[in-house]
């Protein structure tokens, strides 16, 4: 009987732990997009590469907790890209472009035809002003890729991109970016500067 009584508690232990991890996840939404997906299966598009990063400025009104980060993207040259967030001053990242500067970067593959590429994250970010930023040549990427620009644009997404050493505002447009996660239980000082929380794929 003792065994049995064992076994009904880690049941009833296992199931609420199964209930509130459902709910959590529940409780994760968009917290930004710049556009709605358009038309997947695109070769070709704004360039991806080490003279070429692409970004979207985009603000955190609270702390959240990140668990992906993705966009519209097809590979062109074998490699990897990577995606990074950058705080956001003066409506620009820091310049020069500089991936040591990111508050997080992670590399990823594209797909050969253009769909939306999602990329696991978990990281607090506190409110401000943000940069998602996708690019190569930086973080271990040496790929080439592009975001085809043919998705539907919600509002007006704020674009800039580098080009060479500096940014510039604007130069493309109808582009999916997007950072997904949830309210953060906890919020976490905001730094400036170098980056806090870097993973390297």
């Amino acid at each position: 009987m003792r065994g049995r009584h064992a076994f009904w508690a880690l049941s009833a232990i296992v199931g609420l732990s199964v209930v509130l991890g459902h709910a959590d996840a529940a409780n994760e939404r968009p917290l930004f997009e710049s556009a709605k997906l358009g038309t997947p299966g695109a070769h070709k598009g704004f360039t991806l590469s080490a003279n070429q990063w692409l970004g979207v400025r985009f603000t955190t009104a609270e702390p959240v907790q990140v668990s992906a980060i993705g966009g519209h993207i097809t590979e062109l040259v074998p490699g990897a890209l990577f995606v990074a967030i950058f705080a956001v001053e003066d409506s620009l990242p820091p310049s020069p472009p500089n991936v040591e500067d990111a508050f997080f970067v992670t590399t990823f593959a594209g797909p050969e035809d253009s769909r939306e590429v999602t990329i696991p994250a978990d990281f607090h970010l506190p409110a401000g002003n943000w940069a998602i930023v996708f690019g190569s040549g930086a973080a271990g990427a040496t790929g080439h890729g592009a975001m085809p620009g043919r998705d539907r644009e919600i509002g007006s997404p704020k674009y800039f991109s580098k080009e060479g050493e500096s940014w510039t505002e604007g130069g493309f447009g109808k582009a999916r970016f997007f950072i997904r996660g949830k309210p953060a239980r906890q919020a976490t000082p905001k730094t400036r500067g170098r980056a806090t929380a870097v993973e390297l794929a």
